[in-house]
């Protein structure tokens, strides 16, 4: 019994630690945010105070979206194309860490083979692009480069981390118009 007790408890560790995501007890307010219809063409609003959480719920919908199934919500089937808008490339290293940490970092099974990520830069890539198995990605903006660097894409879901210019957030959603994202 305890030889089948030790092997259970270790494939639990390798669970979560391969997706961690799948273990987050999310809080009520976060659940809500998740639940947003998807058939909704309002934009989902997530406001709460600091350090409440904002950042990783949108990351987590990002993860979400890319594998086409999450535990609040009904997602297309993948590949999806998503993005990530941030204030500036250095403020988004520390949400590409919190997205890394969620798929399982080092020991993720969900990511294409040869993803790099540094803690000090991010995700490897003169445009860091996060590349999911199944054909799904995460392309990450900086809100300093301008609506024109979303121009032309199409995506099923853009998180806007914190609040972008008027021209960023106007060609947001002109990105995800085509998809009903």
């Amino acid at each position: 019994a305890l030889v089948e007790l030790s092997i259970a408890l270790e494939e639990a560790e390798q669970a979560v630690r391969a997706a961690p995501i799948d273990f987050v007890a999310w809080l009520p307010p976060q659940i809500a945010f998740m639940r947003h219809p998807r058939s909704d063409p309002r934009p989902a609003l997530l406001r709460l105070g600091n350090r409440q959480g904002k950042t990783t719920t949108g990351a987590a919908e990002l993860v979400y979206t890319c594998r086409g199934s999450g535990p609040y919500n009904t997602y297309k089937k993948a590949p999806a194309r998503c993005a990530l808008v941030c204030m500036n490339m250095a403020q988004s290293v520390e949400i590409q860490r919190v997205i890394w940490e969620m798929v399982g970092g080092r020991d993720n099974r969900e990511l294409i083979a040869g993803t790099e990520f540094s803690s000090r830069t991010g995700f490897r890539g003169h445009r860091p692009v996060v590349e999911f198995k199944n054909g799904s990605s995460i392309t990450i903006y900086a809100n300093a480069q301008g609506a024109e660097a979303l121009a032309g894409a199409e995506y099923e879901l853009i998180l806007l981390d914190e609040p972008p210019s008027r021209e960023v957030y106007n060609e947001a959603i002109k990105r995800v118009l085509n998809t009903g994202g």
